[in-house]
């Protein structure tokens, strides 16, 4: 986009200088072309400033974009702490079926005490054996 602008501004230049030599040459005073040269030499100046400022507003919408990457990249961080969170609850849930199970694993030691108090029976860690004292 650079070089387009400035190759048709050089170009126009170009094209309005050799119109002005052309077209006022034979009726022009040396101060007459002097003034020209100047004209053209301000209107040069002009495009260039106007050229960059648009490369200027192109760098601001560049950092505007990197901005919002920015924030994108803050939202995902957001997010993986909430996956932290979810894995956190996740292990207490466990933890509690965890105790649940323990819970299960008691209770028939204590119906097995209350309908017979003379025999109490100890179940292994998988209940699957047990004795009796």
């Amino acid at each position: 986009m650079e070089g387009d602008v400035t190759t048709k501004s050089t170009r126009c230049t170009k094209i309005l200088r050799l119109l002005c030599f052309l077209c006022f040459l034979p009726l022009a005073a040396p101060a007459q072309l002097h003034a020209c040269a100047n004209f053209l030499n301000v209107l040069n100046c002009a495009v260039a400033i106007f050229h960059h400022s648009v490369v200027n507003v192109n760098l601001s919408v560049v950092n505007v974009n990197h901005s919002v990457v920015n924030v994108n990249h803050s939202v995902v961080g957001v997010n993986h702490s909430f996956a932290s969170v979810n894995y956190s609850f996740n292990s207490v849930r466990h933890y509690v079926v965890s105790l649940n199970r323990s819970a299960v694993s008691v209770h028939p030691f204590f119906v097995n005490a209350h309908r017979s108090p003379a025999t109490v029976m100890f179940y292994g860690s998988d209940m699957s054996d047990y004795w009796t004292a």
